[in-house]
């Protein structure tokens, strides 16, 4: 089945989706602490679905953090927004698309899981560029 086609299943779909998050990666913690994240940064969630990673990034970036999930499917992020206020968690949910990124330099941190994978290399590679310009240079 088409991924395209099957996002549009909604809850059916965002199960399944949590399932396979699970078994692929039990929790994104470790990685976002990996990469630096902290609390106070600015993080983008690029096809984040259900926010599987953007509640984590949210839970770590906390308060002071700025953390916003973007997707084409306006019932997933749905169930990313109704999820994110159970937990009592601040994060924006958008609908949008990695084509649609105009925000350079806006960012402390971007990510993405799945995208470029699901694309021609041609188009991963301009979202990969779309990517990295939205992240904010850090000083070394």
């Amino acid at each position: 089945m088409d991924l395209q086609i099957s996002l549009h299943q909604g809850h059916e779909h965002a199960t399944r989706l949590r399932f396979l998050s699970g078994v692929a990666w039990s929790s994104p913690d470790a990685l976002f602490r990996q990469v630096g994240l902290a609390p106070g940064m600015r993080c983008l969630d690029v096809r984040c679905g259900t926010g599987q990673a953007t509640l984590p990034m949210a839970r770590l970036a906390g308060a002071r953090g700025w953390v916003v999930g973007i997707d084409p499917q306006a019932r997933l992020l749905a169930q990313a927004r109704e999820e994110a206020a159970r937990q009592g968690l601040k994060a924006e949910f958008r609908v949008g698309d990695v084509a649609e990124l105009e925000d350079p330099g806006a960012y402390d941190l971007v990510y993405t899981r799945f995208l470029l994978s699901q694309r021609p290399r041609h188009e991963a590679e301009k979202a990969l560029k779309r990517m990295m310009r939205a992240v904010q240079p850090q000083n070394s």
